[in-house]
């Protein structure tokens, strides 16, 4: 799978710490880099901000990006262009990290950054969790109970189908299911230690986000939230005044695939089920 995502290659073990939302694409991994006599050379950041993971820590990247607005704002600068073009996604919680340390403490901020969370609930994934809830021996499925908060971000019991009840939405059209809405999943996990700010780095609405509408994933979440909720401004590369652009390609949020599907539903014996893939 990682030969397709859009991200230099994670450990396996790292890869499957954290939340990731990265596009996945057969073509080859790009990236728009400014030429030379074009890149700043007083200021903390250069380029573009091509991915929000790495083959880096979590750590290292949220911790990176802090330091590099910290040096910004010291530097006198009061606007910011961050440049997403190509940007694929990667971690969530650096998605949500850096939307909290550029607008600060307020309410589409505190206790997360960025949308609240849902899961997918429908028949197929209840039948999971309800096989979960009988034999609690496998910790390591995404769908157990135990790995998951509700929404006072208290732990779910291991004898709790946390996808009920059922709230049917219709998005564009369609009936589908999801679970009630579920706890923050960034600051409680990594907690964010690296002395988070108590005040707005930067006015959003002097923030200005830079596509050329390949913005995937946690990309997406970022940008969206920004947009929406604070009020910053987009540019699209090769945009028409007179058309609306679109500045971000596919939506974010933890993705899931094949094979981590596959690990589901054949570890609850669910492989008869009429949703249920074939084997590729």
């Amino acid at each position: 799978m990682a030969k397709y995502q859009q991200q230099p290659p994670l450990p396996p073990a790292l890869a499957g710490k954290y939340l990731l939302s990265v596009l996945v694409d057969s073509s080859p991994l790009s990236n728009l880099i400014l030429p030379e006599e074009l890149q700043p050379s007083s200021i903390a950041l250069k380029g573009t901000l091509g991915s929000f993971s790495d083959s880096i820590d979590i750590d290292e990247i949220s911790r990176n990006l802090l330091i590099g607005l910290l040096n910004l704002k010291s530097l006198g600068a009061t606007r910011l262009i961050i440049d997403v073009s190509n940007n694929p996604g990667g971690f969530i919680c650096v998605a949500h990290w850096l939307h909290r340390i550029i607008v600060g403490p307020k309410s589409t901020t505190e206790p997360q950054a960025g949308l609240d969370t849902e899961a997918r609930a429908g028949p197929l994934a209840l039948s999971i969790v309800d096989e979960l809830v009988k034999n609690p021996r496998f910790p390591f499925l995404l769908y157990n109970p135990t790995n998951w908060r509700d929404a006072n971000n208290v732990f779910f019991n291991a004898s709790t189908n946390w996808l009920q009840p059922v709230v049917n939405k219709t998005i564009n059209r369609r009936l589908d299911a999801f679970s009630p809405r579920i706890g923050q999943e960034c600051q409680s996990d990594y907690g964010f230690p690296y002395g988070t700010p108590t005040e707005a780095l930067f006015d959003p609405k002097q923030v200005v986000i830079v596509s050329n509408g390949r913005c995937g994933s946690a990309c997406s979440l970022f940008s969206i939230t920004m947009v929406k909720y604070e009020g910053s401004r987009t540019v699209v590369l090769g945009g028409k005044q007179d058309v609306a652009q679109q500045y971000c390609g596919g939506i974010g949020g933890q993705i899931s695939n094949f094979r981590i599907m596959d690990t589901e539903i054949k570890t609850t014996k669910l492989k008869g089920h009429a949703l249920a893939p074939p084997d590729l």
